[in-house]
């Protein structure tokens, strides 16, 4: 399972989207079509790829979690660089709820025009981070593809991120290398 294209495909869009739309506190509750269409892209390809992970036996979010829980303990640890909030914020927050960027997912999947309103820019960044690691932990046996996929996901979705004085390359996501085994590391 190779998901960079892809990845950057859909990184590309939010791209092209940013140049419409500032990414801003003023500007997270902002929604639409087409941001609608990202999540859901994105949310299709994190059930895909946590399939994947998980050998193609879990069916459900609940159940990838309860996987994740055992194999990956330490993956609510895990936070991203919010450009829109300015702050660290988590990406699999309690394992025991569901989370914001699932949820937002599975709204719009099942019923986009009711729940038109959750495909806004935070719940965009947040699956975005989301798809992101799960990316990652999918490759995460080849270091040239993370090398890549990291490349790609700090200078295509998050360009403020490079100038930032106090966010660079390596600090986009926090705790990633601590959530496997002894001695492995998602972190470039």
């Amino acid at each position: 399972m190779y998901p960079i294209p892809y990845f950057q495909m859909i990184c590309d869009e939010i791209k092209e989207l940013r140049r419409y739309i500032y990414f801003s506190p003023e500007n997270s509750a902002v929604y639409g079509d087409k941001i609608s269409e990202l999540i859901i892209l994105m949310g299709t390809e994190i059930d895909t790829l946590f399939n994947h992970l998980v050998g193609g036996k879990q069916p459900n979010m609940r159940n990838y979690k309860d996987w994740f829980k055992k194999h990956y303990p330490k993956i609510i640890e895990i936070k991203y660089f919010s450009c829109i909030h300015d702050k660290w914020k988590p990406i699999f927050q309690n394992p025991d709820i569901s989370y914001s960027w699932w949820r937002a997912y599975t709204e719009l999947k099942h019923n986009r025009h009711k729940n038109l309103k959750e495909a806004n820019i935070d719940n965009l960044h947040d699956i975005q981070a989301a798809y992101y690691v799960t990316c990652a932990l999918s490759m995460k046996d080849n270091r040239s593809a993370l090398k890549q996929l990291k490349d790609t996901y700090a200078v295509i979705c998050h360009p403020e991120i490079i100038r930032d004085k106090f966010a660079t390359k390596k600090s986009i996501l926090k705790n990633l290398s601590n959530i496997g085994a002894p001695g492995y590391s998602l972190d470039l």
